[in-house]
């Protein structure tokens, strides 16, 4: 999906229902030149996200690591 030139960010890759690669996936938004979105909504309680908590700090850490940029949303 970050090869398609219509795609400008990924969200929604912490919710723990779509289990993934997170180093992988946010290398690949790096050198694919796409945004990794961090939305508050996942981390309401009774929301349809799973391990949020536990994810989004994994994918920040990475994202700084990497030098990948996040878009913050509410």
């Amino acid at each position: 999906a970050m090869e398609n030139p219509y795609v400008n960010i990924m969200g929604h890759i912490d919710d723990g229902h779509y289990p993934m690669d997170f180093e992988a996936v946010i290398r690949g938004a790096r050198e694919a030149g796409v945004l990794i979105e961090i939305n508050n909504s996942s981390l309401v309680p009774g929301g349809g996200r799973i391990n949020a908590e536990e994810n989004i700090p994994k994918i920040l850490r990475l994202c700084e690591q990497y030098g990948q940029d996040v878009e913050m949303g509410i």
